[in-house]
């Protein structure tokens, strides 16, 4: 399998279909499906400005700490059992909660560096896109498809551009 490897906050948000596309500094020919790999660094700011997460941020931890309190977001809502819900039914919104959820409650090993978390296809490369995720002056890998896997395959050193890797054998192919 191909792989990219991509600060772990964009590879989640790719995985789980928030991120359309890809900023590189170089452009490809590869057009087709690719493992998703988390790098060791991390983007801090990946999250800024996702409305889901932004809303969350203002909601308060319960007595017990077990659950975010909602009562001070416009977004989110607690159903009777405590967990966050969606005032609303937006399906990009849906997305987001989908991804908090996952942070909030995954194992730790489930969110970690030097993991392939999941696939996407490449179906085009341009150089103009109107993505909220596009940075300027950078080539776009304009992604579809995003796929989670239940179980990241941890513990994978990824390389710089593409690079393969076997999933029978587990290894890195040089």
């Amino acid at each position: 399998m191909k792989c990219l490897t991509i600060t772990q906050s964009n590879a989640y948000l790719i995985v789980w279909g928030i991120k359309d596309v890809e900023n590189r500094g170089w452009s490809t020919r590869f057009r087709g499906t690719i493992g998703i790999h988390t790098s060791l660094g991390d983007d801090s700011t990946a999250f800024d400005g996702l409305e889901i997460f932004e809303d969350f941020k203002r909601c308060r931890r319960s007595a017990d700490d077990t659950y975010p309190d909602a009562s001070g977001c416009s977004l989110l809502d607690n159903d009777a059992d405590g967990h966050l819900i969606l005032r609303s039914g937006d399906p990009e919104h849906e997305r987001q909660l989908g991804l908090l959820r996952y942070m909030i409650n995954a194992p730790d090993d489930h969110v970690m560096p030097q993991a392939i978390i999941g696939t996407v296809d490449i179906i085009d490369v341009v150089q103009d896109s109107g993505s909220r995720w596009a940075d300027p002056g950078k080539y776009y890998y304009v992604l579809s498809n995003p796929q989670r896997f239940d179980i990241p395959i941890m513990g994978v050193r990824g390389m710089p551009g593409f690079w393969d890797y076997d999933i029978e054998s587990r290894e890195v192919i040089a």
